[in-house]
């Protein structure tokens, strides 16, 4: 948003067009990053999965433990991007993967 002139005139020579529907995924976390999104219209909710690993263990009549081991994964909504705001830019700090979806 605060960006000089110049700068703009300079990146939309690079840009290309690409329109997502409501509710698409435009990139998904652990994906190769190739692409920066610059948001010309509409919002996007960006998102991090993370894994949960739940243990639970009580006394069995063998005078053991048993385990059981339940593991999840949910996402985790990290924020709500809006026009103007940009995303994907993991390539150009040295990221070769996606760090959200």
């Amino acid at each position: 948003r605060s960006w000089t002139y110049p700068k703009i005139v300079r990146l939309a020579g690079c840009l290309v067009k690409r329109r997502f529907l409501a509710g698409d995924a435009i990139c998904k976390q652990g994906e190769e990053s190739h692409v920066m999104y610059l948001l010309r219209k509409g919002k996007v909710s960006v998102q991090k999965e993370v894994t949960y690993i739940d243990e639970n263990r009580w006394p069995n009549q063998e005078g053991d433990y048993t385990v059981l081991t339940h593991e999840r994964t949910v996402a985790l909504h990290l924020c709500d991007l809006e026009v103007g705001d940009h995303f994907g830019e993991e390539i150009a700090l040295g990221h070769p993967t996606r760090q959200y979806s």
